[in-house]
């Protein structure tokens, strides 16, 4: 009964964190004396398979450093229908479906390769394989007043092993413009 109990408490944290859109305290450069201020990483996609243990989940967050604004995706890949060991150049692109049937484009500002690891599957399941990525894209203001006024429907994000597809429900196609916003409300 307390396993049932602790994980039904810890259920119902995750999803109440996961809905509570919010800045995280901020962080000053100890050298520098630079402050980055950015939001909390919501999940905006999620594909899971409970018989094969395969999960493709991507989150989204936005950053602002020395008055510079970031979007950074993280894709999350656990034996999903993606591969969980790829990488994102610097010149791949991403592209952004808006309800309109418009794409907007973007391009990392970094080479990014997935930290793949390896861990036990249990009860003599083969292996399991995890990935995560953040690409980093840096946000024009003509990409943010795009972005703040959109819904999105889907973003692709071209890799090393194709393109990965992410379909976002409707309750998701105003997160990213969310988050921009709540960091532009920071001086």
């Amino acid at each position: 009964m307390k396993i049932l109990t602790l994980f039904t408490i810890t259920a119902l944290s995750i999803y109440s964190t996961a809905k509570a859109q919010k800045l995280e305290k901020p962080s000053i450069d100890k050298m520098t004396g630079d402050t980055t201020f950015k939001t909390t990483a919501e999940r905006i996609y999620t594909s899971i398979s409970w018989s094969g243990g395969e999960t493709d989940i991507l989150y989204s967050y936005a950053a602002k450093v020395k008055g510079d604004k970031f979007l950074i995706l993280h894709i999350n890949i656990t034996n999903g229908k993606h591969s969980s060991v790829f990488a994102i150049n610097k010149g791949s692109k991403t592209y952004l479906k808006l309800f309109d049937g418009s794409i907007i484009e973007m391009q990392p500002g970094t080479n990014e390769i997935s930290e793949g690891q390896v861990f036990p599957g249990g009860l003599g399941l083969n292996p399991n394989t995890r990935g995560d990525a953040y690409p980093i894209f840096e946000l024009s203001p003509n990409l943010i007043d795009k972005l703040k006024s959109s819904e999105i429907k889907m973003i692709r994000i071209e890799t090393s092993n194709g393109n990965m597809d992410f379909e976002l429900k409707d309750k998701n196609s105003k997160v990213i413009a969310k988050e921009i916003e709540l960091i532009e409300s920071v001086h």
